[in-house]
This record gives structure tokens, C-alpha cells and sequence, in this order.
């Protein structure tokens, strides 16, 4: 089965929310970006069985703090 996302997505995605991180309220955008990065997660898991949630969390910056 071919997979709806690709690592391009995955890379892209995960700049945007890393960048989200990093707003004005910083602990608002803080969580905010963290449960976007569990529900992009969650949606990549079902999508592709080769996906690494530690990596796409890093690359998220969620383990920054």
C-alpha cells in the first residue's frame, strides 16, 4: 500500500510546528504545537508502518525544553 506522506511532508510539517514553538506566548504556542505534534503523529502512524515518531518529534522540537 502506498503511503499518503512522504518524508518531504514530514519535514515540512514538523518546520512549521517547530517554528509555532517559538511564538509570542511562548508557553501557549508551546502547547499548542506539542498537540499538533502528538495529532500529525498520530495521523502519520496509521499512515506509514516505517514512520519514527521520536525523529518527527525532534524534528519538532518538542524535546528542546
Amino acid at each position: 500500500m502506498a503511503t499518503k506522506f512522504q518524508q518531504r511532508h514530514y519535514e515540512a510539517i514538523a518546520q512549521v510546528i517547530k517554528n509555532l514553538r517559538y511564538g509570542a506566548d511562548r508557553e501557549h504556542d508551546k502547547r499548542v504545537a506539542d498537540r499538533m505534534a502528538v495529532v500529525f503523529s498520530m495521523l502519520f502512524t496509521a499512515d506509514n508502518p516505517n514512520y519514527d515518531q521520536q525523529r518527527f518529534y525532534t524534528a519538532c522540537g518538542v524535546y528542546d525544553d
